[in-house]
């Protein structure tokens, strides 16, 4: 007799189920395309600033310790690569994109196909500068004094290291509202879209920041039987009203919304200050609950699984703030326009999101909000078709079409 599968092979979603992989990479089964967004570690350690960009690598963050063991939820690199079609990444940074995970799956699927932000590759395949002798002495130093984390020895691996040598022809490239044809029958169609870039805070600026590739949120429509569905995926945003008005102008389609929270920091002007120009809070997941429709999951990301435990008790109950009637739709809409034409921190921002709050609050709650396991399935969209057609996917059936193809009229 066999023995039985590693927990951690088990990576088979069936349409309409995902996997939480820890902190942002997430598996997703969307109508029989097996999606996966943000892998960046196979090990629950997060490769330093810098050195995530090389391949391959051997530092790594020493302030990201796994809240659990990781090798029970993170499968090895041949099993995930078999269980994944598309790969996205929102964004360059350490925590979600390592250049060593991807080579290594693309190296073990031939057929994988990796989706980047616009000027992605551009940035990976930049020659490394060579570092004078100033730069190696200060880094040493920093090295040795244990200053900025493991970011030092992540720049001097960089340095050293030639850029990755990934399979290019399968990686293709979206800017924000461009839009990719992921497969024809049934189709699957990618639009990326813009989100908040959290300002770097324990994160050392590169020399490239300026030129960094924007973070990239995906709605992604799939033909379920006839009915059109969207899932949003964003693997990291600040407070950022264009997400939630994607969340109301999607409410009657939308199957769900995955996004990234994380709990503030101590102190009431500090966590303010976090909510709107770093990570999104908790609050966050209880107004997208309010403004998606009620056919929705909402599931939080990038809360684990490193830096804590997210409960979902940390969600704040917003019916507390309830004030006065249900708004009107134009007073919803008018809200979250206001709060997201101030895109600097400061008075006006606050009040006009402190009046999106107060408006938001006064919708009832419609959404699911997911507490998924990690490493397990599970269903985030209840209205999924059941046709055993799309129950297995077998090796093959996915349409290989183009990724630069058109976005298909009449979707919009």
């Amino acid at each position: 007799m066999l023995p039985a599968p590693h927990p951690a092979d088990r990576l088979h979603p069936l349409p309409g189920q995902a996997i939480h992989l820890g902190h942002s990479a997430v598996l997703l089964n969307i109508a029989g395309l097996r999606v996966l967004l943000d892998p960046a570690t196979l090990d629950g350690l997060a490769t330093a600033p810098f050195a995530n960009l090389a391949a391959p690598t051997q530092t790594r963050l020493t302030s990201y310790r796994p809240l659990v063991d990781f090798s029970e939820i993170v499968p090895s690199a041949p099993a995930l690569a078999r269980s994944a079609d598309v790969v996205l990444y929102s964004h360059l940074h350490a925590d979600h994109f390592s250049a060593t995970v991807l080579q290594t799956l693309m190296a073990h699927n031939p057929d994988l196909r990796v989706i980047l932000p616009h000027g992605a590759t551009r940035l990976l395949r930049a020659p490394r500068p060579a570092p004078g002798r100033a730069l190696e002495r200060g880094l040493k130093a920093l090295s040795s004094a244990g200053w900025l984390d493991t970011t030092p020895d992540g720049l001097r691996e960089y340095l050293r290291l030639p850029a990755p040598d990934l399979p290019w022809a399968r990686t293709f490239e979206v800017a924000d509202g461009g839009a990719v044809v992921l497969r024809d029958m049934p189709r699957v169609v990618l639009r990326a879209f813009a989100v908040r870039h959290p300002r770097p805070l324990m994160w050392v600026p590169t020399p490239f920041e300026a030129a960094y590739p924007l973070v990239l949120g995906f709605e992604i429509g799939y033909d379920d039987r006839g009915r059109w569905r969207q899932v949003l995926l964003v693997g990291e945003t600040a407070l950022d009203a264009g997400v939630l008005q994607r969340l109301l102008h999607n409410a009657a389609t939308l199957s769900a919304a995955f996004l990234p929270v994380d709990l503030p920091l101590g102190g009431p002007l500090l966590e303010t200050w976090y909510a709107h120009d770093c990570h999104a809070p908790p609050a966050f997941l209880a107004m997208a609950a309010r403004l998606a429709g009620p056919r929705s999951t909402i599931v939080p990301i990038h809360q684990g699984l490193w830096c804590y435990d997210f409960q979902p008790s940390d969600v704040p109950d917003l019916n507390r703030q309830r004030r006065g009637p249900t708004p009107l739709a134009q007073t919803v809409e008018d809200a979250l326009v206001s709060a997201g034409a101030h895109s600097a921190f400061g008075p006006l921002r606050l009040h006009a999101w402190r009046h999106l709050t107060d408006v938001v609050a006064a919708l009832p709650p419609q959404a699911v909000l997911a507490d998924p396991t990690p490493g397990r399935p599970f269903g985030f969209d209840h209205g999924a078709s059941s046709s055993p057609v799309w129950a297995q996917p077998r090796p093959g059936s996915v349409s290989r079409q183009p990724l630069n193809a058109p976005f298909p009229a009449g979707l919009d």
